[in-house]
């Protein structure tokens, strides 16, 4: 059965995965490596458009909001 298919891809791991998180994981191993979507085209079977450029993330605009502590009841004392 093997030697009928064009390409072959291993993931190794410690565990069993399903199909759909193997093609999860090739699918953004692709997107890493080839840097970024490629243009969608215009009409069908036409040029794809220019890529924007890629964002840059900057520093968060404000400090995360932390959790606050509940008073504690007799019960859980």
């Amino acid at each position: 059965m093997l030697s009928l298919c064009e390409f072959v891809v291993k993931i190794p791991t410690r565990f069993s995965i399903n199909v759909g998180m193997a093609g999860a994981i090739v699918l953004y191993d692709r997107l890493v490596n080839l840097g970024g979507y490629g243009g969608r085209p215009v009409t069908p079977g036409g040029e794809g458009a220019d890529l924007p450029p890629a964002h840059n993330w900057g520093a968060p605009s404000k400090a995360p909001r932390l959790l606050k502590k509940r008073p504690r009841t007799r019960s859980e004392a």
